[in-house]
């Protein structure tokens, strides 16, 4: 994750590389979002499309936000999931252009001014069950030339839950609209690498093997983290603390993220396995507080939808449970620190195909450590692992 000091960048001339910084603060993270963009010069116009050439493009493989922005770089409109069609009809596409280049990936940033006209909606008409696209239903508003949600629409055809739900929405951009009016919007670009989209685990090994192309001498990639544990070739260890004593083996192929355990001479050793995600979260629900540490295989298919029972872990069929996908699934356990919340998910991970009972009572998915994160004491461990690096790494 990035934070930008964005800087305009002219034909090939590539602005200067950003450092990393953490993580919003929680009041303000609702409000942030990435997304897959990519930016190109077609002509007099700039577009985001998924390809350097606009007539070689597959209009199926179009990311979420078309920008389209006037010869003074201001923004006139942005399309959601435009058809080739409607890109000819809202002129999004110019001439070719003999330059290819184009950026991959962006951000928005949202001033808190607005954040708090959001939030001054948001307070009387909780709680909210419509699900508003931080793509479609927020960007749709932006622009001097927005097309804006009208004030009635036609609820023909409709059942009364599509009704209920249109309406709901009808009402959100509204919203949406007036929170919006007169934003100023400033489009910057930023340099090669600067920016990486999180979307799965290949781009982000990609992004770290990128970061660390000047120091291919090292087999692991280590990050803000301590160095005396035995590492697999290409893993990737961030923001961890990891001493000698227990001693830790972490194998090939594995990420390892915001992990810590203390000195314990009664422990010998911790085994993270080959080709695994290991992410220790510290999170809050109903005024409780700890740590959940999620353990996938890096090809699980967190997302993919199954039919009930047959939803799969690390190719372990989860029969007992009520989901239809591994992102929702409670697999894991909030305990009370950080280190006895990695050796129970480790140990679970291990176990999880011989003992079946050892996945009962676990409580916490990845959706609900998302939801529940606590990120003030994210930033915090985060930034301590940082200054620790810095200064004896």
């Amino acid at each position: 994750m990035r934070h930008h000091s964005w800087t305009e960048t002219e034909g090939n001339q590539e602005s200067p590389s950003l450092p990393p910084i953490g993580y919003f603060p929680s009041q303000r993270r609702m409000f942030w979002r990435r997304f897959p963009l990519r930016f190109t010069r077609l002509g007099r116009r700039r577009t985001s499309h998924s390809s350097c050439t606009n007539r070689t493009l597959k209009w199926s493989e179009i990311m979420v936000s078309i920008y389209i922005v006037d010869q003074e770089g201001q923004l006139e409109r942005v399309l959601q999931k435009p058809s080739e069609k409607e890109m000819e009809e809202e002129e999004a596409i110019g001439a070719p252009s003999p330059d290819p280049w184009c950026f991959t990936d962006s951000a928005y940033f949202i001033s808190s001014k607005i954040t708090h006209r959001l939030l001054e909606f948001v307070a009387p008409n909780c709680p909210i069950e419509t699900k508003v696209c931080a793509y479609g239903d927020f960007m749709r508003s932006l622009g001097k030339k927005t097309k804006k949600e009208p004030e009635a629409i036609d609820f023909t055809g409709l059942d009364q839950m599509d009704i209920k739900t249109r309406h709901n929405l009808h009402i959100w951009r509204l919203c949406l609209d007036a929170c919006f009016k007169g934003a100023k919007i400033q489009l910057l670009g930023c340099g090669f690498d600067s920016f990486f989209h999180f979307g799965s685990i290949a781009e982000c090994r990609q992004h770290f093997h990128n970061l660390m192309k000047d120091r291919r001498d090292i087999p692991f990639i280590p990050l803000h983290s301590t160095w005396e544990y035995k590492v697999g070739q290409e893993s990737i260890v961030e923001y961890s603390n990891l001493p000698p004593n227990p001693y830790t083996v972490i194998g090939n192929l594995s990420i390892v993220s915001n992990c810590y355990v203390g000195r314990k001479k009664n422990l010998q050793t911790i085994n993270i396995p080959d080709n695994v995600v290991v992410y220790n979260t510290p999170v809050v629900r109903n005024n409780r507080k700890g740590w959940v540490t999620v353990v996938i295989e890096t090809e699980d298919n967190v997302k993919k939808s199954h039919e009930l029972g047959h939803v799969l872990w690390s190719g372990t069929k989860l029969k007992d449970y009520e989901c239809t996908s591994l992102w929702n699934a409670p697999l894991f356990t909030m305990t009370h620190g950080a280190e006895k919340s990695l050796l129970q998910s480790l140990r679970k991970y291990q176990h999880r195909e011989t003992d079946p009972e050892i996945l009962k009572c676990c409580g916490w998915s990845m959706a609900d450590v998302v939801r529940y994160v606590d990120a003030d004491k994210l930033v915090q461990y985060m930034r301590q692992r940082r200054k620790l690096w810095w200064r004896y790494g």
